[in-house]
This record gives C-alpha cells, sequence and structure tokens, in this order.
C-alpha cells in the first residue's frame, strides 16, 4: 500500500490525541499510530520502514506535518514542548467526522493558513504576514523537494548513460575500474587490476579485497546495446574458472535466462546493468561535480526553551 499524504494523517493524529486522554506527546501518536492503534489508518511494515531523503523515517515526518495542518486549523494548541491538546474546536471536529471525514474536507485542512494573532506560542504566526505558497493536494514541502531532487537525478542519470553508451569498449572498461577504485574496492596502490585484453568473454579486472591480495574478485566490463543473455554469462563463468567470485557490469541490461543462470550459479555473481552502474558513478562522484548545494534549516525549539 503506498503511502498516504500527510492530509491522511490529521484525523487519525487528532483521533490519537483523544484515545491519550486529549492531550499528547509527538512521541505517543508515533507509537499509537506507528501500532495501527487508531482507527482511520492502516499502515504496513513496507510503510513504517520508508525515509525521506535525509534518512528519518516518512511516517513521522507525515505525522509532524498532520500535527502542523492541525494547529493551522485551531484544532490543536502547543501546550508545552512536543505536547499538544485537542481545542474545543478540535473536540467538535471529532464529533462531527466521528466516523468518516470527506475528501473536501480532508484538502481544506491542508490548504487551512494560519490566522491567529502573534502570541507567545511559538507555533503561532501573524495573521498580516502570509509565508505559505500553495501546495498540491497533500503534498508537503518535503514530498515536493524529494520530487524534484528525483527528476533532477533521473536526468543526471540518464545523461550520464547517453555519454557511458558513447564511449568505446576500451574506454568503457577503463571506466568500470576507475568507478570500482573510487567506491572503495580493493586495496593498495594499483586495488584494481586491469587485465591484457583478450577474448570478449575475457576478465577485465581484477579486485583486491585485501592488503595481500589473497582475497579477489574478477571484473567483466561490457559495452552493449543489446540485453546480455545466459551465453555471454556462461563465457564470464568460464574465465572465472577457480576462482568462482565475478561482478559483470554492462551498460544494458540482463535477459531473464541471465538472471536464473547467475541465481542458480553455485559461486558467487553479482550483475550490474546500465541504470546500477550510472547510480554507482553518482555515489563514487565519477564524471559529475556538485553545481550547487543547498542548507535545508529548521527552527530549533529547544534554543527557545531557554527563553
Amino acid at each position: 500500500m503506498a503511502m498516504p499524504d500527510y492530509t491522511h494523517f490529521m484525523l487519525p493524529v487528532l483521533r490519537g490525541m483523544q484515545i491519550s486522554g486529549n492531550i499528547a506527546t509527538r512521541k505517543d501518536l508515533y507509537r499509537l499510530i506507528g501500532r495501527n492503534e487508531v482507527p482511520g489508518i492502516q499502515l504496513t511494515e513496507a510503510n513504517l520502514r520508508e525515509s525521506v531523503p535525509s534518512g528519518s523515517s516518512r511516517v513521522k515526518n507525515r505525522i509532524g506535518w498532520a500535527i502542523d495542518g492541525l494547529l493551522r486549523c485551531g484544532f490543536i494548541h502547543r501546550t508545552e514542548r512536543s505536547t499538544y491538546q485537542i481545542t474545543e474546536s478540535g473536540l467538535h471536529t471529532l464529533e462531527r467526522y466521528a466516523t468518516d471525514l470527506p475528501d473536501e474536507v480532508r484538502k481544506s485542512w491542508g490548504k487551512t493558513k494560519i490566522s491567529t494573532p502573534l502570541s507567545h506560542d511559538e507555533d503561532q504566526q501573524s495573521d498580516s504576514t502570509d509565508y505559505s505558497t500553495p501546495l498540491p493536494d497533500g503534498a508537503s514541502p518535503e514530498d515536493l523537494l524529494e520530487e524534484v531532487l528525483g527528476r533532477l537525478n533521473q536526468d543526471l542519470q540518464g545523461e550520464l548513460h547517453e555519454l557511458v553508451m558513447a564511449l568505446d569498449d576500451v574506454a568503457f572498461e577503463r571506466l568500470v575500474l576507475v568507478v570500482l577504485h573510487s567506491l572503495g574496492y580493493g586495496d593498495g596502490e594499483t586495488p584494481v587490476e586491469p587485465t591484457q585484453r583478450s577474448n570478449d568473454g575475457g576478465i577485465d579486472g581484477i579486485i583486491s579485497l585485501d592488503r595481500l591480495g589473497v582475497q579477489k574478485v574478477y571484473v567483466q566490463a561490457k559495452r552493449w546495446a543489446g540485453t546480455v543473455g545466459r551465453p555471454q554469462l556462461q563465457q564470464f563463468v568460464g574465465a572465472l574458472g577457480p576462482h568462482r567470485s565475478g561482478v559483470f557490469i554492462t551498460t544494458s541490461g540482463y535477459s531473464r535466462d541471465a538472471l536464473e543462470y547467475a541465481g542458480q550459479y553455485d559461486g558467487r555473481l553479482v550483475l550490474i546493468d546500465g541504470l546500477q552502474f550510472v547510480k554507482l558513478m553518482i555515489d563514487a562522484g565519477v564524471g559529475v561535480q556538485t553545481q550547487k548545494r543547498i542548507d535545508l534549516l529548521k527552527v530549533d525549539r529547544d534554543f527557545f526553551e531557554d527563553f
């Protein structure tokens, strides 16, 4: 099941607070909703494992924005650090939508702007200042940022793949060894050793996994527009001989027969396709450079606790 957007968490958060006696901390809400103890929302194990690009829990992120939305609607107010209480308006809302929440109402909650006068409550803003920008229904700023970054990353991967495909066979083999080296494989001054070119089914490089070179992994790099099939893998395995550990990297993809063969191989055979390879390039910082860095700031609530 796909992760619900944050507006779908708003009524369950309100109900979770009601279960806790009309007042609850963020941790209380994380626990109740994470254990599916609140009516109106059911999360899967996969949902609970999801994370946002920063690495934090996506469920906790959704609950945080739901709390923000409820504050904006005036359904809850903050009593102390990370602790919230249902207001009279919130209690009336729970009575009105005890069984179901119409989509149009839920969406309207997500679009509500803060309209309370400036006070000492840090969750409130002046109604004379509007810092908000209309967002798509149910989308949090993090959702939009993740979507934009995802699109930029897809464009980057596509452009890298085109450039990689334009290389000749020898250049691609050298690139593969550079990427593996940059990812930290091997050890010493020549951690990834190129081999002399032989036939196309041979070994293109050797990775030493320890300082003495006792453990080695053998690499085949194939710049190919077509799908790599079982025969190509069988050739590579034949070239491995007694070594039994190999990495096959291609600019294209693998046939079903090839994937089945790799899965049944009694040694260790790792297959990396074109998309996976350009992702490894990005991870290793090979062939890419930083265009711009953006610092994403948030309010330091602990700082204000001292005032």
